[in-house]
C-alpha cells in the first residue's frame, strides 16, 4: 500500500490497498472507491456503479465479473450494474478461486466457500482451521499459486489450503519466528517453485525445492527523509 496525491480525480490523498490488471485496464482499489485506469485512453475514472466513499479491500476477476471485497461487504460488477452480494457490515478482506462458481472468503473473522452468487456453502471453524480460534485473527490476502494451491497470508503465519481434502497447513519458511516474521501480508509466486513473501519482517524468497528461504530487509540509516520500515504489503509478478 502507499499514497499517492492529485493523481486520481476527484481526491486529494487516497490511500491504495489493491491493484488488479486485466488486459488493457487496471482496477484500483482505494480507501474513497474503485478507479480504473484505462491503457488506450490513458485515463483515470471513478467507478460509479458502487456506493461512494466504498472502502476497497480485495478485488478479484473471475467469470467475467469483478469481485470487490469491502468493510461494508463483497460487491459483484458485471457489465455497468453492481450488487452486494453479502450482508451489509461484514468486511471481505481476501478471496481466491477454488473452481467454476466456487470462491475461497474471508469475512469478517469467518472463512467460507461461496458461490458466485454469494450463496455460503461451507463455514470453516476452528476444528478444521485452527488458528480461526485465536482472537483477533486476520487474513490479509489470498493467492492461488500456478499447481492450484490457495495461500493465505495472515498475522499468525502463512497457510497453504488444500482444496481436495479441505485441509490447512502452515508454511515455516523462516529459521526464527517472530511476531513481525509471522505477519504475512502478501505472497506472489514464480513457476512453480518460488514463492515470494511479503513480512513485516521484510521480503522472504522460498524455494519448495530446497524448503530454504532468503530474507532481504531494506536497510535504512534512520534519516527521518527515508522509509523506516522493512514491511512488505504487497507482491505482484509481472509478466
Amino acid at each position: 500500500s502507499y499514497y499517492i496525491k492529485d493523481s486520481l480525480p476527484g481526491t486529494s490523498a487516497d490511500k491504495i490497498g489493491q491493484l488488479l490488471a486485466d488486459h488493457d485496464s487496471l482496477y484500483i482499489g482505494t480507501e474513497d472507491g474503485l478507479y480504473i485506469y484505462n491503457q488506450q485512453t490513458d485515463r483515470i475514472t471513478r467507478s460509479h456503479t458502487l456506493p461512494e466513499k466504498l472502502s476497497v479491500l480485495c478485488l478479484l476477476k473471475a467469470g467475467g465479473s469483478l469481485y470487490v471485497g469491502s468493510t461494508t461487504g463483497l460487491y459483484k460488477l458485471t457489465g455497468d450494474k453492481s450488487k452486494r452480494i453479502t450482508g451489509s457490515g461484514i468486511a471481505v478482506r481476501a478471496m481466491a478461486t477454488l473452481g467454476r462458481n466456487r470462491y475461497l472468503i474471508s469475512m469478517g473473522s469467518q472463512i467460507a466457500v461461496m458461490d458466485g452468487q454469494g450463496k455460503i456453502i461451507k463455514f470453516f471453524d476452528s476444528q478444521l482451521f485452527e488458528p480461526l480460534g485465536i482472537p483477533n485473527f486476520d487474513v490479509f490476502n489470498m493467492y492461488k499459486d500456478g499447481v492450484g494451491v490457495i495461500w493465505l497470508c495472515t498475522n499468525h503465519g502463512l497457510y497453504a489450503y488444500n482444496g481436495s481434502n479441505e485441509s490447512f497447513t502452515r508454511l515455516h519458511f523462516a529459521k526464527t519466528e517472530t511476531r513481525e516474521v509471522n505477519t504475512v501480508r502478501a505472497i506472489a509466486g514464480a513457476g512453480n517453485d518460488v514463492l515470494y513473501i511479503g513480512t513485516e519482517n521484510g521480503l522472504y524468497i522460498y524455494h519448495r525445492s530446497t524448503k530454504l528461504a532468503e530474507n532481504y530487509g531494506q536497510s535504512f540509516d534512520y534519516n527521518p527523509k527515508k522509509l523506516n520500515d522493512k514491511a512488505i504489503y504487497s507482491a505482484f509478478i509481472a509478466g
